[in-house]
């Protein structure tokens, strides 16, 4: 067994990693664990987020029972933990038996001194789970805490909470949490944009767990005759059918594979998607054509043949019942004028590239990119190549074929594509960001010193992990820090 002492969530984290022997990588108020042999296989991360309240996601395929105690909590925190996939066992130490939490589950727990939590995470099960840890000395005293209803809830659950009796609160399914939880655990993010985008994961899950137990306690919560193992069958197939749209999905297949009656299915659909079975397959398919209309070239039968409906006028129809405006005329708004695409993505410089020829390339395609509208900012930075590009889809998504082709780089990893409805660079074409190109060649345009503090910042140090680079891409965007 595991037992992990009172040290804080990152040195939590430091003694997993010595204990199952992986990698551990720490950045500025975040930590990964990545795994690797005879003992499993994934990523732990976790974060500081605010002080009295952090964030730890699993994401990760053990090949042994890992049992872990936490132990030596003498303010003991308050736990809570949402799985979006596979299962976990949890009790008191004192207890006799283990608690299995299923998927979807919401669970809240806080542990006594003398009574520690025992969480068991099983053997050969792929595994997502996120725990976020609140502490109530330090949590209260936090702004963005107060101003929520957060708050409230929290200090009703910390007023039942004594020293004697451990807390838990072992809810229903939720498949609102998970929206939230979901994200939360597939981030892969550690430094600012896990600050950045786990932090508000991590409150949305946070609001959705507590407002579940909250609606509970006060009996407004959503009734079903279904079990608990019923509703997960529910999630499961829902994820089947979400990687198998072409396919046709009927209340018949669906019977099948989960083993519940027509009726009971319905009323699982209903109580977590407050919809039909067929509607929520049909505004599946819906968000994924319009995900492919948006971030492709494909053609509307083309779409529509992804998604697996058969007549091209139906979906016409649905289309414009859900989104306002026929299909073609919903991929011709990304053509106008008024309309701008974004696509940014990370790489690796090959080994010989040099300065003159990283200044080369970029005053080559400053000039290029303008020509076709196409505006952006590259950064070179520790053998590590950072782009992001602006302008008409059709000519973003036709450079980054290009780009892709291109042997002076490789491992290129998409971050980012999408509609936006304003751009960052105005009509500047190329812009760069080096820390080896010594000479200006950006004549009177420069990046705002954010940027290049943030690129000699010691968080640097983990400038190769993909989240680095989405940090940076963040920075851009949200403060447009471009001067004339």
């Amino acid at each position: 067994m595991l037992k992990l002492e009172e040290k804080g969530p990152i040195e939590q984290l430091r003694a997993m990693s010595v204990y199952l022997g992986g990698d551990f990588y720490e950045g500025l108020g975040a930590a990964r664990m990545e795994l690797d042999n005879a003992n499993g296989k994934g990523f732990i991360y976790t974060y500081d987020l605010l002080p009295g309240l952090s964030v730890r996601t699993y994401n990760i395929h053990l090949k042994n029972e890992l049992k872990i105690e936490l132990d030596g909590m003498v303010n003991n925190p308050l736990y809570l933990l949402f799985c979006i996939q596979g299962h976990y066992f949890h009790k008191f130490k004192k207890d006799l038996e283990a608690e299995r939490i299923r998927r979807g589950q919401n669970v809240i727990l806080c542990a006594t001194e003398d009574n520690p939590n025992v969480a068991i995470l099983p053997n050969n099960i792929e595994l997502k789970l996120s725990v976020i840890i609140v502490k109530k000395e330090k949590i209260a005293e936090q702004e963005l805490i107060k101003r929520s209803n957060l708050s409230n809830i929290l200090n009703d659950i910390f007023a039942k909470i004594g020293n004697d009796m451990p807390y838990r609160y072992f809810g229903g399914i939720s498949a609102e949490t998970e929206k939230y939880a979901r994200v939360l655990i597939e981030n892969k993010r550690t430094d600012v944009i896990g600050k950045l985008l786990t932090e508000a994961s991590a409150l949305n899950t946070l609001a959705a767990q507590l407002d579940d137990r909250d609606k509970y306690m006060s009996g407004k919560d959503k009734f079903t005759n279904l079990s608990k193992e019923q509703l997960e069958r529910v999630v499961v197939v829902c994820d089947e059918i979400s990687r198998n749209l072409s396919q046709a999905h009927t209340i018949e297949s669906i019977v099948k594979e989960t083993g519940l009656s027509a009726k009971k299915l319905q009323e699982g659909f209903r109580f977590l998607f407050g919809v039909s079975v067929a509607h929520f397959v049909k505004n599946l398919k819906l968000e994924k054509a319009r995900e492919l209309i948006q971030t492709t070239e494909l053609n509307i039968s083309e779409v529509v043949h992804e998604i697996g409906i058969q007549s091209q006028s139906y979906f016409s129809k649905i289309f414009k019942e859900k989104y306002g405006m026929l299909p073609r005329d919903y991929r011709d708004s990304f053509l106008s004028a008024d309309q701008s695409f974004e696509l940014s993505y990370r790489s690796k410089a090959s080994f010989y590239i040099g300065e003159g020829e990283v200044k080369n390339l970029v005053e080559t395609s400053d000039k290029n990119n303008r020509d076709i509208g196409v505006t952006g900012c590259l950064i070179h930075y520790k053998d590590e190549f950072f782009q992001l590009l602006e302008g008409p889809k059709q000519r973003v998504l036709m450079l980054f074929e290009k780009i892709k082709a291109d042997p002076r780089h490789y491992e290129i990893e998409l971050l980012w594509k999408g509609a936006r409805n304003d751009k960052i660079f105005d009509d500047w074409g190329l812009i760069l960001v080096s820390d080896r190109v010594s000479e200006n060649i950006m004549s009177n345009r420069k990046v705002g010193m954010d940027i290049k503090t943030m690129l000699s910042s010691k968080a640097t140090s983990n400038a190769s992990r993909s989240m680095f680079w989405q940090q940076v891409r963040n920075q851009i965007r949200s403060k447009k820090m471009i001067s004339a």
